[in-house]
């Protein structure tokens, strides 16, 4: 990648087992690209309490740069959170992975702090769940920073929910 020109890469869910070898990279200046982390938001305070001083800027290439929830499972597996049945599964629609309350508190959380936030959202309704939440989130706040959400994969998303993700 590098010798295409390319400077950042992605660690799209940086998972507490992971810390280790980050901190390993690091010490040992291996990495040779600028990544940037996004840590599941239930292990975020463990994640930055050990990496500290990565959070929020690079140190030795590494940088904490916010927030990873998931919002629902894959069209592969049938899992992705549907508002219509699946063909041939009637009663299928996938299922969430969050609770709206959680969600809308990640929102929260990410905004409160001025950090990104990525959500896994492959199915319609998963995605309209993010959308609702970040829409709240925005709207509680007079003066909302823009943290850029981010929502990763959004291969079913409805062409009506277009206008909400602009």
């Amino acid at each position: 990648y590098a010798s295409y020109g390319i400077t950042t890469v992605q660690d799209g869910y940086l998972m507490k087992k992971m810390v280790g070898l980050y901190q390993m990279l690091c010490t040992s200046h291996t990495l040779e690209l600028d990544v940037v982390a996004y840590a599941g938001v239930e292990d975020y305070g463990v994640i930055a309490t050990q990496m500290a001083k990565h959070v929020d800027q690079y140190s030795d290439h590494l940088k904490i740069g916010g927030y990873k929830i998931f919002l629902d499972g894959s069209p592969q597996s049938r899992t992705a959170w549907m508002r219509t049945a699946y063909v041939g599964q009637e009663e299928n629609f996938g299922y969430p992975s969050m609770m709206d309350k959680d969600v809308l508190n990640a929102v929260r959380r990410a905004m409160r702090e001025g950090r990104q936030i990525l959500a896994h959202c492959n199915g319609d309704a998963a995605a309209q769940q993010y959308l609702q939440a970040v829409a709240r989130a925005m709207g509680e706040l007079d003066d909302a920073p823009d943290i850029r959400p981010v929502m990763i994969h959004a291969q079913l998303v409805g062409t009506d929910q277009l206008p909400l993700m602009r």
